[in-house]
């Protein structure tokens, strides 16, 4: 059969095929059984085996091709809802649209971007109780290689390893990174990874790094007057910029936390409980610097927000006992 992509794909049903469909199949089970969904196959005879596989599990499944008589009448069917399941090959790829469509299966390869993205747009079409499309790849390692993936999908270069990362949050970050330096900005191009991406900026006097992976400028700007380094404080990236400030400044940099003010436990937490809330049975135990306390109309949501925000702000545990109101009953949280 040939890719619309322009590759030559060649499968030997007798031998590859079945067991490739049986793991499709138990994918598709796993991941997509109960949703609207379009299977793009390898195949007119791949495809009308998958659309008799689907069947025997109970579902209603169709597959359509160039040669379909009824395609019309089948498609109006899968749109009213009538079918769960129509398999396909280079039939709806492009020119089908219905919004409803919550899963997309591709049973196929292919060498093609443009393709790739036509099949996955088939299911993105926003609609009304939609709230997400399943994508299940399924790739045959036996017989392609992989061209065309999830990592440029999401518009990361080819042969990107992403090591079970999300690719779209690898690539916002990735995109944070500023760097001066055109040798610089080459060996990020080529790198293959954000461990890559790290190990380059790592290697690069920090003058030429204007952003980082996280959007941090490599540096933090210092009196000249003074006669110690800035020092920086609650900064997650600390490490990272510590060993550029050292190169820079040829000083030794270190991390002070700030001290704490002293705080009053019972005013400060009053300060944080919406007003229609009491406290009740408040403990302040100074050797374990622990605070117990009861506080009612707070969620489970409120009080874990609110023993979060209290630990922050004075450095003290607090352990809230609340009650909730539900259908004019009242229950004990701990």
């Amino acid at each position: 059969s040939t890719d619309p992509g322009g590759a030559t794909l060649f499968m030997n049903f007798q031998h590859v095929v079945p067991a490739v469909r049986e793991l499709t199949l138990k994918a598709w089970q796993e991941k997509g059984k109960g949703k609207k969904t379009i299977v793009f196959c390898a195949g007119v005879e791949h495809a009308h085996r998958m659309a008799e596989d689907i069947s025997r599990l109970g579902v209603k499944a169709v597959a359509i091709d160039g040669k379909t008589q009824d395609r019309k009448c089948l498609l109006n069917d899968f749109k009213k809802g009538h079918l769960e399941v129509i398999t396909n090959y280079g039939v709806l790829t492009e020119g089908f649209d219905d919004p409803t469509v919550e899963c997309i299966l591709m049973a196929r390869p292919t060498t093609s971007p443009l393709v790739y993205n036509q099949c996955i747009g088939r299911g993105l079409r926003i609609a009304p109780q939609k709230s997400a499309c399943v994508v299940i790849d399924i790739v045959d390692r036996n017989t392609h290689q992989l061209q065309y993936g999830a990592s440029e999908f999401a518009g990361l270069p080819k042969n990107w390893r992403s090591n079970g990362r999300d690719p779209f949050r690898e690539n916002r970050a990735l995109q944070k990174v500023r760097v001066t330096s055109p040798e610089a900005f080459l060996r990020i191009q080529q790198a293959q990874s954000l461990e890559e991406v790290q190990s380059v900026l790592m290697s690069l006097p920090p003058e030429v790094i204007e952003a980082g992976l996280d959007g941090e400028p490599a540096g933090v700007e210092r009196d000249p007057l003074a006669d110690q380094p800035q020092r920086l404080t609650n900064n997650e990236c600390y490490e990272y910029l510590r060993w550029h400030l050292e190169r820079v400044s040829k000083r030794s940099v270190s991390y002070q936390k700030p001290r704490r003010r002293k705080v009053n436990p019972r005013a400060l937490l009053r300060s944080m409980v919406p007003d229609t809330s009491f406290l009740r049975d408040f403990r302040f135990d100074e050797k374990s610097n622990r605070v117990s306390v009861q506080i009612t109309g707070l969620s489970p949501m409120e009080m874990e927000q609110i023993a979060a925000d209290f630990a922050a702000e004075s450095g003290l545990q607090l352990d809230i006992r609340g009650q909730l109101s539900f259908f004019d009953e009242v229950f004990d949280i701990a």
